[in-house]
């Protein structure tokens, strides 16, 4: 285990502060609680967290997001047992939740035992939760073609993916540090302590990429299933006959010791968040490119602007795919962390006396994977939500996805753009990351939000999930051994240890992620 002084010299303290762009953020989000819920008990204990530490280098400060005037990105539906709670994003406290309480991107949510819940997402896909597991809900800004996706940090879930309507990305679901891209289809998906994940596939299809290879990923056909292991390679697709989820949950947790598999989530945990300081530098330069490149292109229609902009054409469709590319994989290591956090977190509470010094020792890292949830939804709401449009008028991919929904021509329509080659993209990004499949879907069953979900979209819900096809999908063995996580009764937990403030607009957030705001973008726009 790293000393307190070796994390110290890991921390990269960011210095700027996106104060300059806080206003193009107004428009994102989500309404308030109805009501301010009971905040769960955690045992009396001491991690140390130097909170502005942490803060400094994350380049965020701790406190909640409140999204007013437009609707939630997901709501819980239905639930039936016991304890359920979700935490907001930016915040270290789960609070008791309830059928119908709203929910934000980065927001998670907590089945306690003997507790199922259903979520709707915005795009009309369900979400059904075992006991004893932690969702989170994903961004629709990050991805360049507006899709809902969530991450599966603990436990077991059931998707059922809504068919994809016009101009809608792929469906991603992170599960642990996998990626599972799908069309519109059911399957479920377990994640449990000490690395391994394991998906299933009811009907249509997906790919999994484990974060071996990403770039690499297994198609799985119906009735086919596959094992992610500790090291993130994934196997072969196996025979998926039987929903047996409670039964392989509990199994395959009966392998490894608490102090092994803490060790194995804090190295993991540690590793995620160096590269998320590494990608964001990168994106910050990314960013900075497509902007200013942006500015150019909206800022003359004449003869010469039009000469520059096929000049620079090629440099600034690759900065703004890129910028999405680079947004995606940062999704995936946030969740990831916030993954292993959370792990680590439940294991503390079962195991205190065994794991007290090591979770101790990490409790900095615990709370960044907090703090770094929140800065990916800064980063959505204030930069890649605005690009969105500069997506449509200067790439290639989104001139065409934009003369599918019926956008008005863009700034310098008669300059005729190619598509991005492959070695642009990769000598701006790291090597190896996940790209989504591309959907063309010609139908429109549901709306497709550009920005944020309407108010009032969650209201009067009425979705089914995709009946299961053994009557139910998700049982618990009659008898549990459990030693490690699953079917232990907590004592406690990690205490809070960030301030408690009154949760704010992302616009008027202190985010050390300095890049120049962009212009209107379109040819009513344009200056001349």
């Amino acid at each position: 285990m790293a000393n307190q002084g070796s994390r110290t010299a890991r921390q990269t303290t960011f210095v700027l502060v996106a104060a300059a762009i806080g206003a193009l953020a107004s428009g994102a989000g989500c309404q308030k609680d109805p009501a301010a819920p009971t905040p769960v008990a955690a045992a009396p204990a001491t991690t140390g967290t130097d909170v502005s530490a942490i803060s400094g280098r994350v380049g965020v400060k701790p406190g909640g997001l409140s999204y007013p005037g437009v609707g939630p990105e997901a709501s819980l539906m239905w639930s039936e047992g016991g304890a359920l709670s979700v935490r907001r994003a930016g915040e270290d406290r789960f609070v008791d939740a309830t059928v119908n309480t709203q929910l934000q991107a980065g927001d998670e949510v907590w089945t306690g035992p003997h507790t199922e819940a259903t979520i709707a997402l915005a795009d009309e896909t369900l979400v059904q939760m075992a006991e004893e597991t932690a969702v989170v809900i994903g961004n629709r800004a990050v991805a360049a073609d507006p899709a809902s996706s969530v991450g599966v940090l603990y436990g077991v879930a059931r998707l059922s993916v809504s068919p994809r309507t016009r101009g809608e990305g792929a469906f991603l679901t992170t599960a642990g540090a996998a990626v599972i891209g799908a069309k519109g289809t059911a399957f479920a998906v377990a994640v449990v302590a000490g690395g391994r994940l394991r998906v299933g596939v009811e009907h249509g299809e997906v790919e999994v990429a484990g974060p071996r290879a990403l770039d690499k990923p297994v198609m799985l056909d119906p009735a086919e299933s596959v094992l992610v292991d500790p090291t993130g390679a994934v196997g072969a697709a196996e025979p998926f006959k039987r929903d047996d989820w409670g039964d392989w949950r509990f199994a395959a947790e009966e392998k490894g010791t608490p102090d092994a598999v803490a060790r194995f989530h804090a190295d993991h945990l540690l590793g995620a968040e160096s590269r998320l300081d590494a990608d964001y530098a990168i994106l910050q330069k990314l960013a900075t490119t497509a902007s200013a490149l942006t500015w150019q292109a909206e800022g003359s229609t004449s003869a010469k602007g039009a000469a520059e902009y096929k000049a620079t054409a090629t440099e600034r469709a690759a900065a703004i795919e890129a910028t999405y590319r680079l947004a995606g994989e940062i999704a995936r290591l946030t969740y990831a962390a916030l993954s292993d956090a959370f792990v680590l977190g439940e294991l503390y509470s079962r195991h205190p006396k065994e794991l007290g010094v090591q979770i101790t020792e990490f409790a900095q890292e615990i709370s960044g994977a907090l703090l770094y949830d929140k800065k990916l939804q800064l980063v959505s709401a204030i930069y890649l939500a605005p690009l969105r449009p500069a997506y449509y008028s200067h790439t290639a991919t989104g001139r065409a996805r934009a003369a599918s929904l019926d956008m008005p021509a863009p700034t310098f329509a008669q300059v005729k753009l190619v598509a991005v080659a492959p070695a642009e993209l990769a000598k701006r990004l790291p090597a190896g990351l996940y790209v989504a499949p591309i959907i063309d879907a010609t139908t429109h069953p549901h709306p497709l939000w550009q920005r944020a979900p309407k108010v009032g979209w969650d209201e009067r819900l009425t979705l089914q999930p995709v009946p299961p096809r053994q009557g139910s999908w998700y049982a618990a063995p009659a008898h549990v051994d459990a030693h490690l996580l699953a079917g232990l009764p907590a004592r406690g937990g990690l205490p809070p240890s960030f301030p408690t403030v009154g949760p704010i607009e992302p616009g008027k957030s202190d985010l050390a992620f300095l890049v120049p705001p962009l212009p209107p973008i379109g040819a009513s726009a344009a200056s001349n």
